[in-house]
Order: C-alpha cells, then structure tokens, then sequence
C-alpha cells in the first residue's frame, strides 16, 4: 500500500510523521516490534519523525533508523541466533555470591552477569558507521534516565527537564548495549561521556520511573505531539514465570532491578500503545526456533492492526484487508505448529508474500 498523508481526524487518516517506540522485553520485544513494523508497513504508517527504544524493543528500530527495509529487520529477527551475539561471562550463583557480598545490603544493582554484551554492540554498529540522526535510545545510571541521541548525551531525574552532559553522540553499538543491560543478566555498561570524569553506571533502560512505557521521551524532548507517538510494550512474562522472577529479584535487589509501573498521568491515553501478548517465546530464550519466532511477530502485527483500528487510524477497506491476513493466519497457518519444524515459517512467509505484506 502507499503512504498516505493527512493529520488525525474523525475519519481515520494518520499524521505524516510518526515518532515510533519500541519497549522492553528481551526477545519478546525484538520480535512483538518486527511484527508491528510489518503492520505499520503494509498499512501506510512508514514516515517516522523519530524512532527510538529501550531494552529489546531499541534493536530492530536502530536499523529500521539505519536504512534497513521492514523485511530484512523481519528477516534478521527469524533467522540470528540471538545467543550468538553474547559472551558467557558467570554463573547465575557467582552472580549473586559478589552482588550479596558488595551491593546487597548498600541498595546497589548486581555489578557482573551471566552474559557480556561486546559482540551485540558490535553488530548493531556493523550496519550503519553514523549514528542516526532520528534515533535514540535511554539507559539508567542510579535512578536517572540517560538519553542518547545523534546530538549527544542527556541527563534527567524525576520531575526535572533533560540537560546536556556531553555535545556528541557516543558510540550507538555501547548505547544500545546499556539499554539492554538487564541487572543479573547482563554486565552493567561504564560510560564517561564527558570531561569531568563521572563514570555512569548503565543498566536496562524499562528501570526508570517510567516502566515499561517512557512516551515523554518523544514528547519532551522532541516536542512531539502525544497523538502521533505509537509504541510497542509487550508487557509481562505471561502466567507464573513473571511473577517468580520479580519476587526473587524483589529479595535479591531490593526492587531496584524490577520494572516499575510508571507514572504517566493524563497522557497515556492520546499516545497509541500496541500491547501484544506473546506466549511463544520468553525474554530470555535467545535460541528460539524459527517457527515460535514467526509466532511472536504474527501476533506483533495483529495487535498493531487491532489497536490502529480501535484508535480509528484506519479507513474500512484497510481494516478488512488486513484482518483478512489475521483470520487467514490463526485459522489454517497456526494449525501447522504441531507440523513437523520449518512448516508454520514456511507457510507464514507464504501468506505474507501473497499479501504483499513481505
């Protein structure tokens, strides 16, 4: 479909410029955003003011930022191993053997993790030298938010505007790695970006005040109309494994390594929040098959359609085309899981390529 013009009005047309948000959750973000890509793609929502993400949810929208065509970010989410771009680095009880002997008891976060994030950091730069000029991303240094941007390096904590700690964009591969530095997980990210010689200590960027959803980034910082702000957030782990993980990392971190809910009073209705549920794959499977990976995205671009279409983004004739991908996905696709491996991608790729979707 072509791009179409217009501001939000009554009759479902879209603005020209979306300032697009991918948030957290490991590998369930990366995929749930490809999906929603697909979506806004086939659907004529591909003019982005900015585009920018934390966690998981910043890696497929850097190289959308990049160049990078909706297919080939679909294609690299099925078919990278994600494994392949961590380092081993500890146990899970060497982990917590040095966090309980210098951090516990002082309210720190776990200062090693079971993985080092180099070789991501390294691939998110191999496909684009310059750092976007659209992009940005955020991490957390104590209890501030730390934006990176093509301008430089940004500083905020609650209640209080952003000010400029450094002139110039860093390197865009370390500042994707800090915001994907899960504490336990992954070895927290050092940063001095300026100077003065202040080390920041950067950890997941779904750790600040504003959760799972920092929509203000846009707003404040870009002057963004909150209408024109669409964003991703997969949520929770679905049933009891979110539950078990907050609960120990609550004992472990005193709740400083737990995504809180946010504070976000009077705006988050007029930003459009897709909210995908994924069963398929963990935040933390990096090794997912093809086929469960298919599964995530699928249900990235069904909720992206949903809530376009609940929002009255789209027109009647759009809606039915692409529930039509939907209906014809979940009623004769789906039912190839239990196929024999490589069938339900196969069979996805398929009905994508005879929508045009791919």
């Amino acid at each position: 479909m072509d791009s179409k013009d217009g501001d939000i009005d009554e009759a479902g047309s879209h603005p020209q410029s979306i300032h697009l948000i991918g948030g957290p959750g490991g590998s369930r973000a990366i995929l749930a955003v490809s999906g929603m890509l697909l979506a806004l793609k086939y659907l004529g929502f591909d003019r982005y003011a900015t585009i920018g993400g934390i966690s998981g949810g910043s890696l497929p929208l850097r190289l959308l930022a990049g160049g990078m065509s909706v297919g080939q970010i679909v294609e690299n989410a099925v078919e990278l191993r994600f494994l392949d771009l961590l380092d081993a680095d500890e146990t899970m009880s060497a982990v917590m053997a040095d966090h309980y002997r210098k951090g516990r008891y002082r309210g720190q976060r776990p200062a090693k993790g079971l993985y080092r994030s180099e070789k991501l950091g390294d691939w998110v730069n191999s496909f684009c030298g310059d750092w976007p000029h659209n992009f940005w991303t955020m991490a957390v240094d104590k209890e501030a938010q730390i934006l990176f941007t093509a301008a430089g390096v940004y500083e905020r904590n609650k209640g209080q505007p952003f000010s400029v700690i450094c002139a110039q964009s860093q390197d865009l591969g370390k500042a994707v790695r800090a915001s994907c530095s899960v504490p336990g997980w992954f070895t927290p990210v050092e940063l001095i970006p300026n100077s003065d010689g202040r080390k920041l200590i950067l950890y997941d960027g779904g750790l600040s005040w504003e959760g799972r959803t920092p929509l203000s980034i846009p707003e404040d910082h870009f002057q963004a109309d909150p209408k024109s702000v669409i964003m991703c957030d997969v949520g929770v782990e679905p049933g009891a494994r979110e539950f078990i993980f907050s609960a120990i990392w609550k004992l472990v971190c005193g709740g400083k390594c737990i995504t809180p809910l946010g504070e976000r009073p009077g705006k988050d209705d007029q930003a459009l929040v897709v909210k995908p549920v994924i069963t398929s794959v963990s935040s933390f499977d990096f090794d997912a098959h093809p086929d469960r990976k298919w599964e995530a995205i699928m249900e990235g671009f069904a909720a992206t359609v949903l809530a376009l279409n609940k929002a009255y983004r789209l027109d009647a004739q759009t809606f039915l085309q692409a529930r039509e991908i939907i209906e014809e996905y979940y009623s004769s696709v789906f039912s190839l899981k239990k196929e024999k491996p490589g069938t339900l991608s196969a069979r996805t790729v398929e009905l994508l390529n005879k929508h045009r979707v791919l």
